[in-house]
């Protein structure tokens, strides 16, 4: 289930742009690329490399400069496996996988992840707490229960500092008290996972300590939090209450390099119209449609994350209450 049909009236994709992301799948060379996906194999090749060269010479590059290349990395990687969660670039899921298994960022199973995300894909009511895995909002009664502390946690997450300093945070109490709640009400079916999950965190961090020289607390502090924190910037603005899922989900402009770690997600209205349009057709859809794009999600649109941050970067955007209660 997607969140609505695309207008079958839009016009066809078109194959456009001198910009650097798009370069690669124009002219002659786009069947070629689109049949064998050649920008997602060589999107696998890329963020390993990255992330291998980066632990490897991790003690060798002053904190200053490791801290945001590893963020990068790893927020790269992040995007990498929801691709490989909208079936790319094979159709054989099992074997897509495996190109996202390896827990950089620590804190979740890939399998559990995949549940989860698809499961938001396919709820009829985006950003509302009850029905949505990814929404930031909670219910009246949540917040009438909630202490002042948890409260003003709260807001400061609906501002993009909040999300960016403490959103990591919450993001893993969240999901690790509800993993825990599971358990201690006897359902273990999320067992297999989390005991893969935990062999797999082993290795990485055998990996990283031993080969590389990188502390548990360093590679926690240096490549983990900060890449979850880069990735929640994203996520941000992607959807608020609304109408109709449409109108509910965001298209943030920004620049190539943007686009290019986000994997083209920034333009999200696209993304969930289209689930499995690949990462590198996203943008030309877009660029191709856009008028038609704005018109559909309501005007959601903001040219770029500095314009996003002149408004909200202390501000709350939204209340945490979510507005159907």
């Amino acid at each position: 289930m997607t969140d609505d049909v695309m207008n079958p009236a839009l016009p066809a994709e078109q194959p456009v742009s001198s910009d650097p992301v798009e370069r690669i799948a124009e002219g002659s060379l786009t069947t070629w690329l689109d049949k064998v996906e050649a920008p997602t194999w060589a999107l696998i090749v890329a963020v390993y490399l990255s992330l291998g060269l980066l632990t490897y010479y991790a003690t060798a590059l002053p904190v200053w400069l490791l801290v945001p290349l590893a963020a990068v990395a790893v927020c790269w990687y992040s995007h990498l496996q929801h691709e490989l969660v909208h079936g790319h670039p094979t159709r054989n899921s099992r074997f897509n996988t495996l190109f996202g298994l390896l827990p950089f960022t620590l804190y979740m199973p890939y399998s559990l992840y995949k549940k989860t995300h698809l499961l938001h894909h396919a709820t009829p009511a985006l950003t509302d707490p009850d029905f949505d895995t990814e929404s930031y909002f909670v219910s009246q009664e949540y917040w009438d229960r909630a202490s002042a502390p948890v409260r003003w946690l709260l807001v400061a997450n609906q501002s993009m500092l909040g999300r960016f300093v403490l959103g990591p945070f919450l993001m893993y109490y969240a999901f690790w008290k509800e993993e825990l709640l599971r358990m201690v009400e006897g359902d273990f079916s999320h067992a297999g996972d989390w005991l893969l999950h935990f062999v797999l965190v082993g290795a990485l961090l055998s990996w990283t300590s031993f080969v590389c020289g990188l502390s548990v607390p360093e590679y926690i502090f240096y490549f983990a939090i900060p890449g979850a924190s880069l990735g929640l910037l994203r996520s941000y603005a992607e959807h608020r209450p609304g109408p109709s899922n449409a109108d509910r989900t965001a298209i943030i402009e920004s620049s190539w390099f943007i686009r290019l770690l986000f994997l083209n997600n920034n333009l999200h209205a696209i993304h969930h119209t289209k689930p499995n349009l690949a990462w590198y057709k996203i943008n030309r859809d877009y660029r191709a449609n856009k008028d038609s794009w704005l018109k559909r999600n309501g005007g959601y649109f903001y040219k770029d994350y500095l314009q996003l941050a002149k408004s909200y970067f202390f501000r709350p955007k939204a209340h945490p209450v979510h507005p159907g209660y």
